[in-house]
């Protein structure tokens, strides 16, 4: 894109701009409703503001926000007496825009037209519906026709569109055709799942590859760990286009996932992966899921009391795990020990009456599996009156290591709304204040419930803060030995985070040794959030315990500790723990940091950075973080679910190092950071460049530092500063990850 502008720029050197204020510069606010106007350009009131951080030149684009009508104009009119347009004369249109919220593609088009005052309408063309989330230009090229004595220069935009728009341009061009850009179009869009049985290939939808102005031919590959499963045969259907049949024929009942690579040598930013999806079943051998009994007795207890059962949860034939859903028809008040079990194998299930009032309660509960019947147990209990007020929160641990588990996942999806946190084999104890763990629903505008977590704050509304809250949300006891996959994983946000606060999320390791009490380990090191620039942002951790000295049987606890009344109203939200996993999804990219050398004031960008998945369920979302993150852009905001390739671009008119980060994020894999330093200075050329490089060593948590040509500076992975001097040894607060910059220099330790 940038090269096209420049070859533009060239070709029209010696030609006037024909527009007024085309960069969008010039503008003002109303002192009257505060709405944004740019000077000698017409748009629909209030549809624009001023945008200073994402902007292609000088100090501002113009922003598309507000638009209310179905259809919007941006318009200009060039030429009037004093300046008239030259008969058969070539005149060249052009954008940049950015669409940052599609209306389904169709955001905006690039239009003109002539016409005269004598005559009227003369001429008039334009684009088709253009689209695009990063910085595109696009051109229109007219000829002006005789008689014509005005232009009107317009872009159409829909409503409800986001975009922004900047550097425009119209300008008198000698008559040369523009060159085409390369194109590549694939049709579908996405790939449904393939289904079939053990020995019956299936054929999936035909894939249409249209691609235009290439210079080299594409490539096609299957990869990821299911290929094996999918095969693929190519026809020629035009010089242009190409369809693509896959052939899903697996030699084994299971699930199976790849990627369709379409590789374009001579434009690798065209390059695109085509996510495939396969589910086999073996007819001889069915997903059957089994419940024993089919059904229980009424339980009969006392509100806020408790009744057990237990049932034989058996599974044969399928390829993914059991699952367990609580549908509650008249109160609610049954819980199950897990939603999700191992597939195949025998197992107990724990149901437990747990009212919290008298009364009459039926719940159903079903179990299921990827293409199994469901298979329903009906649940009646009877609550009698409470003889007394119960304390409504426990105050004292209770350890049961009886039944480790193994296998761990919990979506608290058993949970209620803004009460207590209540789930089979969890504790929920409170230590001090008087707020227990609660649960909580995530909801929409339109109050849909989106997810359910397990909350924890301190907040209670006109209370004094005199004393401290100190809650825990202990696990079930966990089995270290029999675990299939030993990482401990979990989602944290932050939310009514403020500057100064001293309330902290933290997660402890606690080991039961064989006749001797429990211990408690705080987990350094995983940088829970604490600082308002996170609120509202969840983040992922996963902790890999192989390998560390742990009894076979263990908990994990979740310790809230920070005031207890109105004046702290830090909030934290858990979702997705789990242990044992051995699906789990992962990020991982080819580059553990950026480091590069910048002109001052020139686009400089980085390589293209290659992001590998296993096991996603949602693509992969880029974002920037750090104190210098307005400087850099990136090529791509979100990747698809199979990875891709992305590029970090930046431009600084400020001399010095510039550091930032970029994070990737799906949901249930680790938060991937990568981080960047940027040396701007008026020339590239590498000051002393027989300097020893610089030299970086640790003993226990004493960081040693040699050969600084400047002041260095150390940060952990989610981008806080931990130091900035030039001391010959510092000592870091925990183990972890860390990076030293210095300079142009960027390098990683790990501090055990």
């Amino acid at each position: 894109m940038l090269c096209c502008a420049v070859a533009l720029q060239a070709q029209t050197t010696d030609y006037p701009e024909l527009l007024s204020n085309p960069g969008f510069e010039e503008s003002s606010i109303s002192p009257f409703g505060g709405v944004t106007t740019f000077e000698d350009w017409t748009l629909p009131l209030g549809a624009a503001v001023a945008e200073t951080a994402d902007k292609q030149e000088g100090e501002q684009a113009m922003k598309i926000n507000q638009a209310t009508q179905k259809v919007n104009h941006l318009d200009q009119e060039v030429f009037d007496y004093a300046t008239q347009p030259e008969e058969g004369a070539a005149y060249e249109m052009r954008i940049r825009y950015k669409v940052l919220a599609s209306q389904a593609g169709e955001d905006i088009k690039l239009m003109y037209l002539w016409s005269s005052s004598r005559d009227g309408e003369l001429t008039k063309d334009s684009t088709s519906w253009l689209t695009g989330n990063e910085w595109k230009t696009q051109i229109l090229r007219t000829v002006c026709p005789a008689g014509a004595s005005r232009f009107l220069f317009r872009v159409k935009f829909s409503k409800g569109v986001e975009v922004l728009f900047d550097d425009f341009s119209f300008r008198k061009v000698d008559d040369e055709p523009v060159p085409a850009e390369p194109s590549l179009t694939i049709t579908p869009a996405k790939m449904p799942a393939a289904e079939t049985t053990l020995g019956t290939p299936a054929e999936l939808p035909v894939i249409t590859v249209v691609q235009n102005n290439f210079t080299a031919p594409m490539t096609f590959d299957i990869i990821g760990k299911g290929r094996a499963a999918f095969s693929f045969t190519t026809t020629a259907k035009s010089e242009t286009a190409t369809e693509v049949q896959i052939t899903y024929n697996p030699a084994e009942a299971a699930m199976h996932d790849a990627m369709l690579i379409i590789d374009v040598p001579s434009k690798p930013e065209l390059s695109e992966t085509y996510s495939l999806h396969g589910i086999c079943i073996d007819p001889k051998n069915p997903p059957v899921v089994t419940i024993t009994p089919e059904s229980l007795p009424t339980f009969e207890t006392t509100a806020r009391q408790e009744q057990k059962a237990t049932l034989k949860l058996n599974s044969t034939g399928c390829i993914d795990y059991v699952y367990a859903g609580m549908r509650h028809i008249d109160n609610a008040g049954f819980v199950v020990n897990s939603t999700t079990f191992i597939k195949n194998m025998p197992q107990d299930v724990t149901v437990t009456f747990r009212p919290t009032k008298a009364g009459y309660y039926r719940s159903q509960l079903r179990f299921w599996s990827l293409k199994s019947d469901t298979v329903t147990v009906t649940l009646i209990g009877n609550a009698k009156p409470a003889t007394e007020d119960p304390n409504t929160f426990t105050t004292a641990f209770s350890w049961h290591l009886e039944n480790p588990q193994s296998l761990l996942v919990e979506d608290f999806n058993l949970v209620e709304h803004n009460y207590d946190l209540q789930l089979e084999g969890w504790q929920n104890v409170v230590l001090g204040g008087e707020r227990p763990w609660w649960g909580y629903y995530h909801r929409d505008a339109q109050l849909n419930i989106l997810e359910k977590t397990a909350k924890a704050t301190g907040y209670q509304y006109q209370v004094p803060a005199e004393e401290r809250s100190e809650m825990w949300m202990v696990t079930p006891a966990l089995d270290y030995k029999n675990a299939k996959g030993r990482t401990f994983t979990l989602r944290v946000m932050g939310d009514f985070m403020f500057e100064g606060h001293d309330t902290e999320l933290s997660v402890w390791l606690i080991d039961s040794v064989p006749g001797d009490r429990l211990y408690f380990r705080k987990i350094d090191g995983m940088g829970i959030p604490t600082a308002p620039d996170y609120n509202g942002e969840w983040m992922e951790y996963h902790v890999n315990l192989d390998g560390q000295e742990i009894e076979d049987v263990f908990f994990i606890g979740f310790k809230y500790d920070g005031l207890f009344g109105q004046e702290n109203a830090v909030t934290y939200y858990i979702d997705d723990v789990s242990w044992g996993r051995t699906d789990l999804p992962a990020i991982q990219a080819d580059s553990a940091q950026v480091v590069m050398t910048a002109a001052l004031g020139k686009d400089a960008a980085s390589g293209m950075i290659t992001v590998k998945t296993s096991n996603l369920t949602e693509p992969v979302t880029l974002s920037l973080g750090g104190n210098n993150k307005s400087k850099f852009q990136l090529s791509a905001n979100t990747l698809p679910v199979e990875g891709g390739t992305f590029q970090v671009l930046f431009n600084s008119d400020q001399e010095g190092v510039h550091e930032a980060y970029v994070k990737l994020s799906s949901r249930g894999a680790a938060d991937l950071y990568i981080p960047m330093a940027v040396l701007c200075k008026t020339g590239t050329a590498v000051e002393n460049p027989g300097a020893e490089a610089l030299r970086i060593f640790t003993a226990g948590r004493e960081l040693h530092v040699t050969n600084a040509a400047a002041d260095y500076t150390v940060y952990d992975t989610t981008g806080r500063t931990i130091y900035t001097g030039n001391a010959a040894h510092i000592t870091l607060p925990t183990a972890g990850v860390y990076v030293v910059r210095c300079a142009a220099e960027a390098k990683k330790v790990t501090v055990l």
